[in-house]
């Protein structure tokens, strides 16, 4: 049943969506002449509206997926809803939607046996305040993403606009950004909480086996409390 209900769906997701791409695609090829045009002549004005132009067609296929998700979400039954809806953000939005190492401690802890009951009481609230703030925040992430994103990338091409006239180097934190360094410090937060819950020798025993995920890919070991 469910499957007769989201088959004719997905087929119209399919077709609208691809409508999309072949747009985008059509629009990046039709205007990478320009560009390069644009910028031979140093005419930014010029690559300027290029770039929105790109960026349009690119949002218009955002826009389409944003939609299906939550069109989907509402056709299939409740109990596989709020996971699918998770998982489709998840892949749309990686940027908002990064692993961290934190629900990893909350999992070591829980099949950690040499706990106190005062250590579990507080590890409970601990995980459940953070599930709600990283759910929130990844949320806004998401809807900062959706709303900044084009301007943005104008923002980027008129930074490199300005370093070619200038020769100077600027960065400048954008919306998204901060939000991005905000759930930074939510799990820096949230993991010294953990550590400091723990008597050194627990978390030796608990967290055994941890690994840290570095930016370059590569595992490393977890550190805990000494």
């Amino acid at each position: 049943e469910v499957e007769e209900t989201i088959d004719p769906l997905l087929v119209d997701y399919e077709i609208e969506l691809d409508d999309a791409l072949i747009a985008r695609a059509a629009k990046i090829d039709s205007l990478q002449e320009e560009l390069k045009e644009a910028m031979t002549r140093m005419d930014y004005d010029a690559g300027l509206r290029a770039q929105d132009q790109i960026m349009a067609a690119r949002t218009r296929v955002r826009a389409i997926q944003d939609a299906w998700i939550d069109r989907l979400a509402d056709a299939i039954p409740t109990e596989y809803a709020t996971e699918f809806r998770s998982r489709a953000l998840a892949e749309a939005y990686p940027r908002a939607f990064r692993q961290n190492i934190v629900p990893k401690m909350f999992d070591k802890m829980r099949d950690c046996a040499n706990l106190s009951n005062d250590q579990i009481d507080e590890f409970n609230m601990v995980e459940d305040q953070f599930d709600v703030d990283m759910t929130n925040l990844e949320m806004e992430i998401v809807a900062s993403i959706r709303t900044n994103q084009p301007a943005e990338a104008r923002r980027r091409v008129e930074r490199l606009i300005e370093q070619k006239r200038t020769g100077k180097r600027e960065r400048t934190a954008g919306p998204t950004d901060e939000l991005l360094a905000k759930k930074k410090d939510l799990i820096e937060q949230t993991k010294n909480r953990i550590n400091g819950m723990l008597t050194p020798e627990q978390n030796a025993e608990c967290m055994k086996g941890l690994r840290t995920i570095t930016r370059d890919g590569k595992k490393v070991p977890h550190e805990g409390r000494s």
